[in-house]
């Protein structure tokens, strides 16, 4: 009991507290994030911009 007085009313206790609240958030964020982005359509190859290089063979079905 002692402890969570200590995390409540102290300063460096609220500190650890929003630290503590923020990370958890964070990764809450993060894990949100990351799911939508894998649940997006797509092939999963980046675009490299190949047919900004010069002499680069164009992918085929590729129109100009």
């Amino acid at each position: 009991m002692e402890l969570w007085i200590e995390l409540l009313t102290s300063w460096i206790g609220i500190l650890s507290l929003s630290v503590i609240v923020f990370i958890i958030g964070m990764a809450a964020f993060f894990i949100a994030f990351f799911v939508r982005k894998s649940r997006e359509p797509g092939d999963g190859q980046p675009d490299l911009g190949s047919e900004r290089i010069p002499g680069s063979q164009r992918h085929p079905g590729h129109s100009q």
